[in-house]
């Protein structure tokens, strides 16, 4: 669910989200979105930059609370 609302945020808008977990210690992302109207994003590098910030963000959070 962070994923969505995430990328949300980024002003993208979500065509299609697989998310596959291999023994609790890989995780596959499959995202298709596209750019809605307002969105400050401009070049695929930029999209992708954003993109993996939020994955990582994501994932540093899970890894904290799973800790505590």
């Amino acid at each position: 669910m962070n994923i969505v609302v995430g990328l949300q945020c980024l002003w993208l808008t979500i065509l299609h989200l697989n998310v596959t977990t291999i023994h609790n210690q890989i995780v596959l992302c499959s995202i298709s979105a596209k750019l809605e109207e307002g969105c400050q994003l401009t070049t695929i590098e930029e999209i992708s930059h954003a993109v993996n910030q939020l994955l990582g963000r994501i994932q540093e959070e899970e890894a904290t609370s799973s800790s505590n």
